[in-house]
């Protein structure tokens, strides 16, 4: 099992690298949200990588995808979160409470500061 520490996000502390399951990568996050296991769907190197939470036991599921695209001397990353919240009353939390974009502002905001873009 491989470990990779991730400074720059705040939400996630640890990611653990894991054995491949049928032919896809598995990795498993660390951090406010628990552990969490997640399964690689596609990838088309230098476009697309799409990932997918892969644990039926948690009270929320979804899938991030990440577009990468040329924009003149470097790159524009477009992100897609698909998420679904399955539980009423932690969905209740989820939109009245902690926001259902939290995450993904979070995500983009140490994405930015660790690249020093806006």
């Amino acid at each position: 099992m491989k470990w990779i520490l991730i400074v720059a996000a705040a939400i996630v502390a640890l990611v653990a690298m894991l054995p491949p399951e049928d032919g896809r990568s598995r990795f498993r996050e660390i951090g406010s949200d628990g552990s969490v296991l997640f399964e690689t769907d596609s990838v088309v190197p230098g476009e697309r990588v799409v990932n997918r939470i892969a644990d039926p036991s948690l009270p929320f599921g979804g899938r991030w995808i990440y577009d990468l695209a040329p924009d003149g001397s470097g790159t524009a990353l477009t992100i897609t979160e698909e998420g679904e919240v399955y539980n009423p009353v932690f969905r209740f939390v989820s939109r009245f409470i902690m926001g259902h974009t939290r995450t993904i502002d979070r995500y983009i905001a140490d994405l930015q500061r660790a690249s020093g873009t806006t």
